[in-house]
C-alpha cells in the first residue's frame, strides 16, 4: 500500500484527523530537528521533514497548536516512512514519517481532540453554507480562513479543499 493510499484509506481510520501546518521539533537521540506537522489526529501525526528515522524508533515531540497556550510535549513511535513523499492539501509533495502518539498527557490529547472537532465543524459549516441557493461567500472565506490561514480564499479552491478534508482526513459515518 502507498502513503497515497494509507492516507486516503477511509477504513483504516480510527480516529478522526485534520490536515494542518503545525510547527514542530522533534528529537531522536541526542539531536533536534525542526518540521512540520501535515496531519494531526489524537492517535498521532504525519510530521514533513527530511530526517530519515528507523520504523518503531522513539522520538520526542514538542509542537504548539495553540500559540497561546503552552506547547504538547510527547514520546512517539515512527509507524510509516514516505518513499516518494505524499502531497498533503494539494501542495507538493512532503516527505516524512508518521508517528504515534505513546506517552502523552490526556489533558494534550483532548486539546488535538478539540482542534480536530473545530476543523471538521468548519468544514461542515462551509459545506452546508456552499449548499445553500445564495451562499453567503463573505462568511465561507472568513471561516475558510481560520481552517487554512494562508490559503486561496477562491471559492473553487475552498470546494476542493473541503472535498479533501472530508475524504482523506474524517471517519466514514
Amino acid at each position: 500500500m502507498s502513503a497515497n493510499e494509507k492516507i486516503g484509506s477511509l477504513s483504516q481510520r480510527r480516529y478522526q484527523r485534520t490536515s494542518c501546518d503545525i510547527p514542530a521539533e522533534f528529537h531522536w537521540g541526542t539531536i533536534y530537528h525542526s518540521a512540520k506537522i501535515k496531519v494531526l489526529g489524537i492517535g498521532g501525526c504525519f510530521l514533513a521533514t527530511d530526517v530519515k528515522i528507523p520504523l518503531e524508533e522513539k522520538v520526542h515531540l514538542c509542537f504548539y497548536p495553540d500559540p497561546q497556550a503552552p506547547p504538547i510535549q510527547c514520546t512517539c513511535n515512527v509507524k510509516w516512512m514516505t518513499k516518494k513523499g505524499i502531497k498533503i492539501r494539494g501542495d507538493k509533495p512532503h516527505h516524512g514519517f508518521a508517528l504515534e502518539f505513546e506517552k502523552i498527557y490526556p489533558e494534550d490529547r483532548c486539546r488535538i481532540d478539540e482542534l480536530v472537532r473545530k476543523n471538521n465543524r468548519i468544514v461542515k459549516t462551509i459545506e452546508h453554507e456552499l449548499k445553500k441557493k445564495n451562499p453567503d461567500k463573505n462568511m465561507i472565506k472568513e471561516i475558510f480562513k481560520e481552517l487554512r490561514p494562508g490559503e486561496s480564499t477562491h471559492l473553487a479552491h475552498i470546494k476542493k479543499a473541503c472535498r479533501e478534508e472530508k475524504k482523506f482526513y474524517r471517519l466514514q459515518k
